[in-house]
Parts: structure tokens; sequence; C-alpha cells
């Protein structure tokens, strides 16, 4: 009985498909009875996903979807690569919905050929250790660390208000 209620659990808590159309993530948070954020849901995703070939795996609170944490994990691919991009979304005190995403990429080229042709309109911050440097736009972050045989690219932002959402390009 216990396994059977673990499997169910797990089920219900855990969706994950792939398509080329439609929006997976905004499907599995409406599935799941996020409500509130809906709105921030929607566009973060629509701008990760840019209505291409994607895969989401997304999770939530089960007791209280509409009150906590809704995060998905989308890989997006592209002719040339992919991006692999965590999204979290949560309500907080304000009535507002709080929005962060984490992209990563790869990029077979070094990265201050990287930070020159993709994020050319970044500001160089400096380095976060040794190797990784860190670039910045006026809501975006984004770290380059190289690897054998190219760059990994790990862009960050933060967005308060999600239901009015503007993101960087």
């Amino acid at each position: 009985m216990k396994k059977c209620l673990f499997v169910m659990l797990f089920l219900l808590l855990f969706n994950t498909s792939s398509s080329y159309a439609g929006n997976i993530a905004l499907e599995q948070a409406k599935e799941a009875g996020v409500k509130k954020c809906l709105p921030a849901i929607k566009s973060i995703s629509d701008f990760i996903i840019e209505n291409g070939n994607h895969g989401a795996h997304s999770f939530w609170s089960p007791k209280k979807p509409d009150d906590q944490l809704f995060t998905s994990t989308v890989e997006r691919n592209f002719s040339d690569g992919k991006l692999l991009t965590s999204i979290a979304v949560a309500p907080v005190k304000t009535g507002e919905c709080a929005v962060v995403y984490e992209q990563v990429g790869f990029y077979p080229k070094s990265c201050v050929a990287i930070s020159k042709e993709t994020f050319s309109k970044y500001q160089y911050k400096g380095e976060l250790n040794k190797e990784v440097v860190i670039l910045q736009s006026t809501s975006a972050t984004v770290y380059l660390m190289p690897v054998e045989g190219g760059c990994i690219t790990i862009k960050k932002e933060i967005i308060s208000d999600g239901n009015s959402l503007k993101v960087t390009p």
C-alpha cells in the first residue's frame, strides 16, 4: 500500500513532457492548480521556449500548489544546440509573484568570443573566483565558464513582480 501511494504521489508531483508546440510548463502549472502566478509562469516560459521544440519537467507543492513554489526545468532545442533553463515562480507577501530563472548553454567557442558575440550588451563585472567571468546587464547576470572545447554560459535573472514580467532578451 505504501509503495502504491509513493508511486501515485511521484506521478502527481513530477510531470515530464516534450513537444514541438504549446507551452508545456504552463499546462503543467494549470493542471497542478496554480492560479495566482499563472501569468508569471506564462510570461517567463513563453520567453524561454519562443514557440520552439522543448520539453519540461515540473514539480510543485501537492497540498497548496497556488500558495507555494512552482518550478520547471525546460530543455529548449535549436538546430545548432540546446539550452537548459530552470524556472522558479512563487507568490510573495506583497501579492506579487517572484520569478527566477537560470539558463545554461554550451558554445563551441571561447568565452571571450561568446562575450563579444552573444553578450555584447553586458558589462564586465569581474571574476567569480579564478576562471568564471561575470557579465551584467540592467537586469540579468551571465557567468562564462571556459571548458575544453568551448564555453558554458549561465544566465540568471530575478524578477520581483513576475505577473507584469519584462525579461531581458
